[in-house]
């Protein structure tokens, strides 16, 4: 087979990598599309599962028990991660507070 081949079947969604026709995934498009129909927890979900090298199907196929006590870390761990940062928002916003205008005027008064 030579690249022209190879080019053209991949071009198709194709594989040949190894030697065998595989579905390629799916289109970025639609993968994109499928993300943001998601729900905002939905999201967290999938990127706690993703970082700890588990997929959707992994916990499915657990028993119900560690299913369970992967869920509740799951739980914990995004909840701990949005307390962290709403306090880094909450700080964030009190250090961008800007002084009322009086304060202004009396600051660059006092330069003069």
């Amino acid at each position: 087979m030579n690249i022209n081949s190879i080019l053209s079947l991949q071009g198709q969604g194709l594989s040949v990598s190894t030697g065998k026709s595989e579905q390629l995934k799916k289109d970025p498009r639609e993968e994109f599309l499928a993300y943001m129909e998601k729900s905002p927890a939905e999201r967290m979900a999938d990127a706690w599962l993703k970082a700890h090298g588990l997929s959707e199907e992994d916990l499915k196929a657990m028993d119900p028990a560690k299913r369970e006590a992967i869920e509740k870390q799951m739980a914990e761990d995004i909840k701990r991660e949005m307390q962290e940062e709403a306090q880094k928002r909450a700080l964030k916003q009190a250090n961008n507070k800007t002084l009322p205008m009086a304060s202004f005027l009396v600051v660059a008064g006092e330069q003069s």
